[in-house]
């Protein structure tokens, strides 16, 4: 299929094959955005550093673990065996913009926690509370309110 179809929100330029563009939103949305970048944009590329690092634990191997930031952005919350370590950039608990070190550093760990029979791969923090959920392989969820 070739030349152009607008219908329901999508605009396709096709070819054949591969060459096919989908756009989401009308042409004259995305004509607009491309307005709003200014002439003289750069793109600027981040020097690629570690910062922090953490030795994890082997158990559970094969599995994703998932971490979560805290809602204040100060502490990390890391499935680690059968619970869940909090950890933070220093001993301080500061915030990581008033931390960052020359070279790369170990993060400090708050504490550890161990609730689950079984890997936990999961753990995420209220964004709006203290609370911290865990969820383990077994398909077990626990509550956590970490106390600082």
């Amino acid at each position: 299929m070739s030349g152009r179809n607008e219908s329901e929100g999508f605009l396709i330029i096709g070819g054949s094959g591969s060459r096919r563009v989908v756009y989401f939103g009308s042409p004259a949305a995305r004509r607009a955005q491309q307005e709003k970048i200014p002439k003289d944009a750069k793109i600027h590329k981040n020097i690629p550093r570690l910062t922090h690092y953490i030795t994890e634990s082997n158990t559970g191997r094969g599995f994703i673990k998932e971490q979560c930031f805290s809602p204040c952005g100060r502490f990390l919350a890391s499935p680690f065996g059968f619970g869940v370590r909090v950890l933070a950039w220093n001993e301080g608990c500061y915030d990581l913009s008033s931390c960052v070190p020359e070279s790369p550093v170990s993060l400090y760990e708050v504490g550890h926690k161990s609730s689950h029979s079984d890997v936990v791969l999961s753990c995420a923090f209220s964004p709006s509370s203290w609370m911290l959920v865990t969820g383990c392989l077994g398909g077990r969820i626990s509550w956590h309110q970490p106390v600082f």
